[in-house]
C-alpha cells in the first residue's frame, strides 16, 4: 500500500501521483490539522479504526481520488 511517508522520499513521484510538491503538500495538510483534530474531537462513538492512521495518508488517498 503507498503511504504519504514512503513517496514523500521520491519527489519526482509524488508529483506524478498527486500533482503537487511535497512541500505544498505539507502546506495543505498543515491547514486542515486543526479542523480535523477539532472534528475528531468531537465524535462521540469512534467505532472502527481506520485503515489509514495519519492525516497524510487520508489527504493523500483523496488527493489521488480528485
Amino acid at each position: 500500500m503507498l503511504s504519504y511517508i514512503k513517496l514523500k522520499k521520491n519527489p519526482h513521484n509524488f508529483l506524478q501521483l498527486t500533482g503537487l510538491k511535497v512541500s505544498e503538500f505539507d502546506n495543505i495538510v498543515n491547514l486542515l490539522h486543526e479542523p480535523w483534530s477539532k472534528i475528531e474531537s468531537q465524535k462521540k462513538c469512534h467505532g472502527r479504526t481506520s485503515h489509514l492512521p495519519t492525516l497524510e495518508d487520508i489527504s493523500f488517498m483523496y488527493s489521488n481520488i480528485l
